[in-house]
């Protein structure tokens, strides 16, 4: 039997199928997920409360005090990212600036699913600019774009122009 692909992907929260909000539908879909390859979940420490998973989890420090904490995403995940050696490609699902630069640091082929076209409305500060233009260079580098509808397509298309149209799946 061939090895099975070795993926790395990024949650906000992992607190396992009782959650009473979204993370609970990242964990099913990351248990699903790890039925087909060697699954990796990367998130805060603060943020995990699973104690098993049927997948690897991977986490990072973090810090209660807001600005401390946004520094901690920052530098923490980009560089732990950067130290996974066994990792084949980056499945990226959610969108923190944290987690576009982790994507960027693996220098791995990755995976984008968009959720929403909302992530490139026209940016209305610095930060916001800063963000879009992360987003765009993930897409721009994702061998593969997955959007939830075809229905995205023409707004992706329209905020990335540049987009190979052939990596839309």
């Amino acid at each position: 039997m061939a090895d099975r692909l070795r993926v790395l992907s990024f949650a906000p929260k992992l607190r396992g199928h009782e959650a009473p909000d979204l993370s609970a539908h990242f964990y099913d879909e990351f248990v699903q997920l790890s039925r087909f390859v060697d699954l990796t979940v990367m998130v805060e420490g603060v943020e995990c409360t699973v104690t098993e998973a049927p997948f690897r989890v991977v986490r990072v420090p973090s810090a209660r005090t807001p600005k401390l904490r946004g520094l901690l995403r920052c530098t923490c995940y980009p560089l732990t990212t950067a130290l996974l050696r066994e990792v084949d490609l980056v499945y990226l699902r959610s969108f923190s600036p944290h987690e576009l630069l982790a994507t960027l640091a693996s220098r791995k082929p990755i995976v984008l699913r968009v959720i929403g076209t909302w992530i490139f409305e026209p940016a209305t500060s610095p930060r916001n600019r800063v963000f879009l233009k992360l987003y765009r260079m993930v897409a721009e580098r994702a061998s593969i774009i997955a959007p939830y509808s075809v229905h995205q397509l023409r707004d992706l298309l329209r905020y990335c122009p540049g987009l190979d149209i052939r990596k839309v799946r």
